[in-house]
This record gives structure tokens, sequence and C-alpha cells, in this order.
């Protein structure tokens, strides 16, 4: 075999690696890839269903130029012994008499709480572009007062894939800054 003819083979195989590689980074980079974290979350107690609530304020984005609806969502809470799986609370955004109070039965505020539901804002999650807000999920009456090691958010998107984002209570967002993002309004 010759000099060129050799050239030529190695020329052929980087064009037809790259190729590849280009498709492949096209077909990956073409993926929705859901980013954020639980700003907040507030446990509660929901006495008539003797259970624990988790209120969640998330704050999502999409790492990737392809925008996807969200459709549904999932929360587990670590206490150190692993990840246990809340319920999602459905039929918020149908109630407007919701309310909220702090650990000593002051009320906590939220405007127009409804609007602010993640799921009632017909959104696609897009590049750059945040979606936020309120979701709640329940879990049982012992996790109440319980202090979680982490959480682990499972966003479904329309096509069945699921993004997952965990946080850290130390990760939360500032609270003056929920403020400013929702209205609410905390008991003095």
């Amino acid at each position: 075999m010759s000099k060129e003819q050799i050239i030529g083979i190695i020329v052929a195989a980087i064009i037809g690696i790259s190729g590849w590689v280009t498709f492949l980074y096209n077909y990956i980079s073409n993926q929705p890839k859901i980013i954020g974290r639980l700003f907040t979350v507030v446990p509660g107690a929901w006495q008539e269903k003797n259970m624990t609530t988790y209120l969640c304020y998330l704050y999502l984005t999409n790492q990737r130029k392809a925008a996807v609806h969200l459709l549904d969502y999932d929360l587990e809470v670590d206490f150190g012994e692993g990840f246990n799986k809340l319920n999602r609370v459905y039929g918020l955004g149908n109630r407007k008499d919701i309310n909220f109070f702090d650990m000593s039965g002051k009320q906590i505020v939220i405007p127009d709480f409804h609007k602010q539901l993640i799921y009632n804002k017909d959104s696609l999650v897009q590049f750059g572009i945040p979606i936020h807000g309120f979701i709640m999920f329940a879990g049982d009456a012992s996790y109440y007062g319980k202090k979680a090691k982490r959480y682990r958010l499972t966003c479904i998107d329309a096509f069945g894939k699921k993004h997952i984002v965990v946080t850290k209570p130390e990760d939360f967002g500032n609270l003056y800054l929920l403020q400013d993002l929702t209205g609410i309004r905390f008991p003095r």
C-alpha cells in the first residue's frame, strides 16, 4: 500500500468518525434536560387527612434548546435512612379557600395561590427561561417535625422522560427573594 492510499484511508476514517460524532452530538443536544432546584419546602400538618404536607416552590429551566412540557411531578424526602416517596396533592387549582399557618398558628398569606401553582402555568420549559411555582405533596403523619437531609424531585415531561433534581435544605433560596417572587407574607 502506498503512502497516498494510507493517508486516503486515514482521512476517510476521520471524516466517517466525525460524521457519527456530529450525529451523536445533535441527538444528545436536542433532548430536553430540566435543571433547577426546590427553592424552598415548607412542611405542615394536614389534620383532616392525618398527613404531613410539603408545600414546595420549584424553580426550573431547560439546559438544552429543545423545549418541553412538564406533565407530572414526584417528590421523595430523605430523613437519613433513604428516600420516602410522597403523594402529590391534586386539585389545589380548583380551590380558592386554602389557608396556610405557621407552627404558632398564625396565617401565611399567598396571594392568588391557585395562579401560582407550577402546573397551572401553561408554559414550555425552555432554554434559559425559568418556570417557577408552588406544588404540594403529602406523606405520613409521622414525618411531621422530622428534619430532611435532602429532597429528590422528579419532573416527568410529556414524552415520559424523567428529569431528577436533588436539593438539600441548606441549598434552599432566600425567603426574602421568595417574597419578591410570589408576594407571600409570613406572620411577624
